[in-house]
């Protein structure tokens, strides 16, 4: 089903994609260990499947929205299991507010942008949120808010790089050539706007992921 999908999407297609879209050479060659890493995706629908994965129930829980996955989540996903943390969390897929309650980091449900409990959601009525602090206008998906506040470690634990002038540079290349195109394309932004460009297009990440899901008539 689309819980097997979803694994399988955050085992493969984004990390890959991270892999290729990144200038940095020490990135492209790390992706191996990425795929490592993130290669404990189990994902569950509650906490009773959550008990019959071994030692999960010992590990931070990233609760998502079910039903069709888009690239923002996924990516969400994918960035968060890249750090030390989260690498071996299970990703729980439920809108059941009940269960995501209990989960240690939500992102792209449940309507609260709350850094300090760990919600990210973007789509609540009066979000309005861009990563100004770079200089930039596009609308943040839960894909930018998760890099807007963990993005900097993702980097660093991918390119191993621990000067902050270093992070510094990559976190902003990083989300004008790679991440500003998944939340424009998330909240329904345009790449041109009147003859302007609005963000780059390098990756096409969010159609490809998209292509993943299951048709209507799939079981």
């Amino acid at each position: 089903g689309l819980n097997v999908m979803f694994a399988r999407v955050v085992l493969c297609q984004s990390s890959r994609s991270v892999a290729r879209s990144t200038t940095a050479s020490t990135i492209c060659r790390s992706t191996p260990c990425l795929a490592r890493k993130i290669a404990t995706a189990g994902v569950v629908s509650n906490f009773d499947e959550l008990s019959e994965i071994p030692g999960a129930e010992c590990q931070p829980v990233i609760g998502t929205h079910d039903g069709t996955f888009h690239c923002d989540e996924v990516l969400a996903c994918v960035m968060l299991k890249m750090l030390p943390i989260y690498g071996r969390s299970a990703i729980m897929r439920t809108r059941n507010e009940a269960l995501l309650d209990r989960c240690d980091v939500v992102v792209d449900v449940g309507a609260k942008y709350l850094p300090r409990i760990h919600r990210y959601d973007h789509h609540q009525r009066d979000f309005i949120d861009v990563m100004s602090e770079l200089g930039f206008k596009t609308k943040l998906s839960s894909a930018g808010l998760i890099y807007r506040h963990f993005g900097r470690d993702v980097l660093k634990q991918i390119a191993g790089q621990e000067s902050a002038e270093t992070l510094d540079a990559l976190y902003c290349k990083t989300y004008r050539s790679f991440m500003e195109e998944i939340d424009g394309i998330d909240n329904g932004i345009e790449s041109f706007d009147s003859g302007k460009r609005q963000y780059e297009v390098s990756t096409t990440l969010a159609g490809r992921v998209g292509r993943l899901n299951l048709d209507w008539n799939d079981e």
